[in-house]
């Protein structure tokens, strides 16, 4: 249990990372509230803009069926809302929630574009810079 304590504490190099990054989070504190605030503001935008379910058109039946009753839609609620566009941030299986609404309202694709060039490109960036 104790090993990797007894790694950070024998290894010098180690701890001069580890002082580094402890001296970086202040700094990283601002850049986290941004990127929070942008997630919390376009979120309750598109709890706004999908709060109808017009996004149930834009999917097979098939599709609907395999989602089942229980299926809260990822702008149904507010923190729904924030765990999807967390989703879109990572870029990770972003038509699972961007595809069933731009099908009904392609307007809806400058949302998530504008989300998507402020978040990845813009913020995350400044991340890692």
């Amino acid at each position: 249990i104790f090993r990797p304590l007894i790694f950070l504490i024998r290894d010098k190099t180690t701890m001069e990372l580890l002082k580094t990054i402890l001296k970086m989070v202040p700094n990283l504190v601002p850049l986290f509230m941004l990127i929070l605030s942008l997630i919390v503001g376009f979120g309750i935008i598109g709890m706004q803009l999908c709060s109808d379910d017009s996004w149930r058109a834009g999917m097979n039946p098939s599709e609907l069926a395999e989602l089942g009753d229980d299926f809260v839609p990822p702008f149904g609620d507010f923190v729904q809302s924030l765990l999807s566009l967390t989703t879109l941030l990572t870029i990770e299986s972003y038509g699972t929630v961007v595809i069933p609404y731009v099908n009904t309202s392609p307007w809806l694709l400058f949302y998530f574009v504008l989300f998507l060039c402020l978040g990845v490109l813009v913020l995350l960036n400044m991340v890692i810079a």
